[in-house]
């Protein structure tokens, strides 16, 4: 496997590697998102991600899809906290279509009057599906209450207003601030028989002229504690549960500890969380974790569907649930969950997680488990962020009174 970073000289990323496959899978992803959006804007990256497929200079829309289609690929898209990201995917063979269809979209978009109106119904019937949704309405509910006064306890959907009131002109403003090329990430795998040099070489053809535009930069912040809610939604017979409390930043170099944890946690039928919820106290059909992660906050959370007249009871086994991961872990679950890890790039990291832990002289055993549980926690309390040396210093405190 072969993996190549190019940066150009108007900021954008090039990210390239080959892989054991047959198909081209290319991306690019914009850091323009729900965060980069002022309240008059909050809806606005969706928006413009949806009409970024209704024609450009080039193609009209139809034109756009085919140009894809006819080749057997596919193409989507999606927006989220902090980004924008289009994606496509197809033979190999057409691996420069795939590159020229992504650079003609987030660069040639003229967002036409007429079809603005069409996608704006399909955006609003798009609201009010996930507004009707309770597991969607529950979690926006915990984003508000666990973020409030601040961007992320906003839809990235945006407000209804917003939504009915957007004008083309309104997109233009948005798209010429925030699509600029240093605010741009291409990333692209290939099978192994190309050449990266060659590949990124046409990539940047396609982008070097570009000028570099406005970055934003934005400050980190936890999720509230100590907060609870209760909101009541008719037509619906079942409780919707929530629990969250922070996790490390998305850039830190305890990561690795942290997907372990996960994996412990929420990693099938055999680990703590569906066994206590589901298979020893029968409380629920629904119950795992979720994350969110992005370049302001890091979140970490369960979720369980019971009965109102369980709800007190579930949350308590919730909490008691996770309350176990800072109390005992064995060497067999750490194995099962390094496992479960989806990607062999996370088993890797995950492994990293202890050998880091090794530089002050911990051997695997049960010590290193209890000492993994204890920094899990520091690391979830925000007590350990990016700090190599106080995470040293922990663990051999822990190892002195083991």
């Amino acid at each position: 496997m072969q993996k190549k970073i190019v940066t150009l000289d108007n900021g954008l990323r090039i990210v390239l590697m080959t892989k054991d496959v047959y198909t081209v899978n290319a991306a690019i992803t914009v850091k323009a998102g729900m965060l980069n959006e002022t309240d008059a804007e909050n809806g606005i990256s969706h928006f413009l991600e949806h009409m970024a497929f209704k024609g450009t200079k080039t193609k009209t829309a139809k034109e756009l899809i085919d140009y894809i289609e006819i080749l057997g690929g596919n193409t989507n898209a999606f927006t989220a906290d902090d980004r924008t990201c289009y994606m496509v995917s197809l033979p190999d063979d057409f691996w420069r279509e795939g590159c020229n269809f992504l650079a003609d979209v987030v660069r040639n978009s003229i967002f036409p009057e007429d079809e603005l109106e069409k996608e704006r119904n399909v955006i609003i019937q798009e609201y009010y599906q996930r507004n009707d949704d309770p597991c969607f309405t529950g979690y926006c509910g915990l984003m508000e209450l666990g973020f409030e006064g601040h961007k992320l306890s906003r839809q990235v959907l945006g407000t209804l207003e917003n939504i009915k009131r957007f004008k083309r002109e309104d997109l233009m403003a948005y798209y010429e601030k925030h699509y600029s090329p240093n605010n741009m990430i291409f990333s692209i795998s290939l099978p192994e028989k190309y050449n990266l040099d060659n590949i990124a070489e046409y990539i940047s053809g396609l982008f070097n002229d570009m000028k570099q535009g406005q970055s934003q930069e934005f400050e980190h912040v936890k999720i509230a504690e100590n907060k609870h809610d209760a909101t009541t939604k008719p037509g619906i017979e079942q409780s919707y549960i929530y629990m969250a409390m922070p996790a490390v930043k998305i850039d830190s170099e305890w990561s690795p500890v942290y997907a372990v944890m996960l994996a412990l946690f929420d990693g099938g039928m055999s680990t703590r969380l569906f066994q206590t919820m589901r298979e020893k106290l029968g409380l629920t059909y629904q119950t795992n974790t979720f994350t969110n992660m992005n370049i302001v906050s890091n979140t970490f959370g369960i979720f369980s569907i019971v009965e109102t007249e369980n709800e007190d009871k579930a949350i308590e086994a919730m909490k008691d649930t996770f309350a176990t991961l800072c109390t005992s872990i064995s060497d067999e679950e750490l194995q099962k969950a390094y496992q479960k890890l989806p990607i062999k790039n996370a088993k890797e990291l995950a492994i990293d997680g202890r050998v880091l832990i090794t530089k002050a002289g911990v051997k695997p055993g049960p010590l290193m488990g209890k000492i993994l549980q204890q920094l899990t926690l520091a690391v979830i309390n925000g007590e350990i962020v990016n700090d190599a040396t106080v995470l040293l210093e922990k663990v051999e405190e822990i190892t002195k009174e083991g």
